[in-house]
């Protein structure tokens, strides 16, 4: 099962390097939770005198998206940073990664290009599905299940260009679609393993919800955490076995 073996690669890859995972992501998250608090508050103190919800909605807009940009330069920092690590093997020397502007730059120009592929695809695709649905709930199910699960290996099989570009490295959506070619049903088990991973982590904070929220709370903090540091190890993989042909077992 070669779409399991990616995802407990990815898992190990974690687990393995905890320590390098702190010392890439710890600081930054700091960093950024503190800047959006700063930030948050800053539009509360500048718009409570207009009084008017209309009067403070530009500082409010302004906020926001100061805020999502920090949110967006301090992820991308620490994604670059842990792709870098993983297949350049570049470790961190302190509890402060390296800022690699022009590999952070390069990851947003290939994340606006798979959105716009996103928006060009899933939008008639939606419309179609969408259609089906209106005729029957049931034969819209039908037909919405196989092309969400082939629109995400259509994605899975692109992402290879995100590490790509984290480690200065120039591919085309051609190259990572010829270097993924006939593992659709390896795709489809990865695919498979993240959401059943998920599901799980969501089951202890769904036991703890009414009795203890707040347990609750930070299990939900934590779950979210691992979460993305998984997708992200994930995307690594993808690279590193694909791209680079590295093994994982």
């Amino acid at each position: 099962m070669q779409g399991w073996k990616l995802f407990i690669h990815a898992v190990r890859m974690i687990f393995g390097n905890w320590l390098e995972v702190l010392r890439i992501f710890l600081v930054p998250a700091v960093i950024g939770i503190a800047l959006a608090i700063a930030l948050v508050g800053l539009g509360a103190s500048i718009s409570a005198p207009l009084g008017m919800p209309y009067s403070a909605a530009p500082i409010l807009l302004f906020v926001f998206l100061a805020a999502f940009l920090v949110y967006l330069t301090i992820a991308t920092w620490c994604i670059v940073a842990w792709h870098r690590f993983v297949l350049l093997e570049e470790l961190p020397t302190g509890w402060v990664p390296r800022f690699h502007k022009a590999q952070i730059m390069s990851y947003w120009g290939q994340i606006l290009k798979l959105v716009l592929v996103f928006i060009i695809v899933a939008l008639p695709v939606g419309f179609l599905v969408a259609g089906f649905f209106e005729a029957s709930p049931i034969v819209g199910l039908l037909v919405a299940v196989p092309i969400y699960f082939t629109l995400m290996v259509f994605y899975i099989r692109l992402s290879p260009v995100l590490p790509a570009a984290a480690i200065g490295q120039r591919i085309t959506f051609g190259d990572a679609l010829q270097a993924t070619r006939g593992h659709a049903g390896t795709f489809v088990v990865l695919l498979l393993s993240l959401v059943g991973f998920q599901l799980l982590l969501q089951l202890p904070i769904f036991l703890t919800a009414t009795i203890l929220p707040i347990i609750s709370a930070v299990l939900s903090l934590c779950a979210s955490v691992l979460a993305s540091l998984l997708n992200i190890s994930v995307l690594t993989t993808l690279h590193g076995h694909y791209i680079e042909g590295r093994p994982i077992d």
